[in-house]
């Protein structure tokens, strides 16, 4: 069994779209999409693309 899990860097299904938590804001709208792949360890561990 490997612990290798290939990830596919231009998935076909749609992101998860977020927004920084306020307190982390600087200035502007920033917003983020993530593509999430992969979770072990309890979650803990997160393997995607962003």
């Amino acid at each position: 069994m490997s612990l290798l899990t290939t990830i596919d860097t231009n998935p076909a299904f749609t992101p998860k779209e977020a927004l920084p938590l306020p307190e982390r804001l600087i200035s502007g709208t920033p917003s983020f999409k993530t593509w999430a792949q992969d979770a072990s360890k309890g979650e803990k561990v997160l393997t995607g693309v962003w």
